[in-house]
């Protein structure tokens, strides 16, 4: 858990290997209806790549990499595995979400995810939130598409949308913390420190305009 940045997660495992590396665990159940054969869920890769990053934040364990598993409710003895790699940029999108739905004025607000994860039934908000909002405007026109195709549409730019305001998230989370390293190191009279495998440095232009930071892997 992460209180302050209001980030938690809970993984069903950390899996040791024998040449000491580490991989994150995530087990999965599911009905005939669904089918991860191909590729894992999308939210379910999300999943897995925040707890990668919590374990790196919060304990010394260094995973770089998860392992989803899906098991059939109706046989558990068919099992499907995804790896997914460690992607450390999922942080800062996840700090900008948290920070998106926790800031929220009002449930109009929160970003309608359940469109794409169809999770919508089991929100608490499904009458208010974005989702439903969509849903009531009548429709301008459908092209000649069937019902199918237009919920197939829909889902794809409600995915868009996901999409660019997680952009539009972390690069406000990335602008907030390059803001504080400024002032951290502006405090501390320090201009360049490099450690644990990376270098930043306070770099002040002759022009008059803000200092900014370089922030590289040493």
């Amino acid at each position: 858990m992460l209180p302050d940045f209001r980030l938690a997660g809970t993984p069903d495992g950390l899996i040791w290997w024998r040449d000491q590396s580490e991989t994150v665990l995530e087990v999965k159940s599911h009905g005939t209806a669904q089918n991860y054969d191909s590729c894992p869920s999308e939210m379910h890769v999300r999943q897995a790549e925040l707890n990668i990053e919590l374990f790196h934040e919060v304990t010394a364990h260094r995973p770089e990499d998860a392992i989803i598993i899906y098991g059939l409710a109706e046989d558990y003895e068919r099992l499907i595995l995804h790896r997914v790699e460690r992607r450390p940029a999922i942080f800062i999108e996840m700090l900008g979400k948290a920070a998106a739905a926790f800031d929220a004025d009002n449930a109009t607000a929160v970003t309608a995810e359940g469109v794409v994860t169809k999770q919508c039934v089991i929100c608490p908000y499904r009458s208010r939130c974005a989702a439903a909002q969509a849903h009531a405007i009548a429709a301008a026109g459908t092209g000649g598409l069937d019902q199918a195709t237009l919920r197939s549409i829909d889902r794809l730019i409600a995915a868009r949308a996901r999409a660019v305001e997680a952009e539009e998230e972390a690069a406000h989370a990335r602008a907030e913390v390059e803001a504080e390293i400024i002032a951290t190191l502006t405090d501390g009279g320090a201009s360049k420190v490099k450690r644990n495998g990376y270098a930043v440095q306070l770099k002040t232009p002759t022009d008059g305009l803000a200092p900014f930071l370089e922030i590289r892997s040493a």
